[in-house]
């Protein structure tokens, strides 16, 4: 017997996908603001001390952020080249006189090495990315920051400093011999170098949920989940302390 076309059971089968197609970005989304609210677990590190650059004892890192992505801003010094010995080999300028900082990502190899603007993004890179994919720290050379609309201070006393440095430096992954593993040639920007990074990338483990997990060895209070820009400049200001300027 021929099977016949039903218009109507496949106006309905096609009415679901779309309803889907449209409603699962709005369900991450606010899923994404509602985990921004729930703060992560209560033995976290000791609460952060209040202060402000002005005050001995204390560093100023920045949130540097865009629609899809933020990176952490961490000012030049002896020590942050010392616990990272193997940048110098990478091509990063770090003898040019206008830096200042590191910025410092985390995100999808597939992803972050190829998508330099919003124009080189494809279609097979954002599914590895929203699928699974490994992941890839980001290291940028960067000049003079300041607080704006899209770039957060914030003041870390030195001891929640020294945390947060010492998780990013976990982030790296590292060879049989200690060193970061360094990807020649993967370039998105000027200066900047893309190394191995451990974890495992995917849609509900994206960069900024990289973010907030390194905000939250600091002792900073952050939601449980912030995997998008909003929900994490959200979270820092329903739940961070004072000290943190977003604008």
């Amino acid at each position: 017997m021929p099977l016949k076309f039903r218009p109507a059971t496949a106006f309905r089968a096609g009415g679901w996908v779309l309803a889907c197609i449209v409603l699962l970005p709005v369900l991450y989304v606010a899923a994404s603001f509602g985990g921004a609210l729930v703060p992560r677990n209560l033995d976290a590190p000791a609460a952060m001390a209040q202060g402000t650059s002005e005050e001995p004892g204390t560093v100023r890192i920045f949130l540097v952020t865009g629609l899809l992505h933020a990176d952490i801003a961490l000012p030049v010094s002896e020590a942050l080249l010392a616990a990272f010995p193997d940048l110098g080999e990478t091509g990063l300028p770090l003898g040019h006189p206008g830096l200042h900082y590191l910025g410092f990502g985390w995100g999808s190899r597939a992803f972050y090495t190829t998508a330099g603007s919003y124009s080189d993004i494809t279609v097979s890179a954002t599914l590895r990315a929203a699928t699974g994919d490994e992941p890839v720290m980001r290291v940028t050379p960067l000049g003079r920051l300041s607080a704006n609309e899209d770039v957060v201070a914030v003041d870390l006393p030195v001891p929640a400093y020294q945390r947060l440095l010492s998780a990013i430096k976990a982030s790296f992954l590292t060879g049989a011999n200690g060193r970061t593993i360094h990807l020649a040639g993967a370039s998105i920007g000027p200066g900047d170098a893309f190394f191995l990074a451990e974890g495992h990338f995917n849609i509900f483990n994206p960069c900024n949920q990289w973010v907030g997990r390194m905000l939250h060895s600091a002792g900073i209070k952050i939601g449980i989940w912030t995997p998008t820009t909003h929900s994490l400049l959200a979270s820092l200001r329903w739940l961070g302390p004072p000290s943190i300027k977003p604008r």
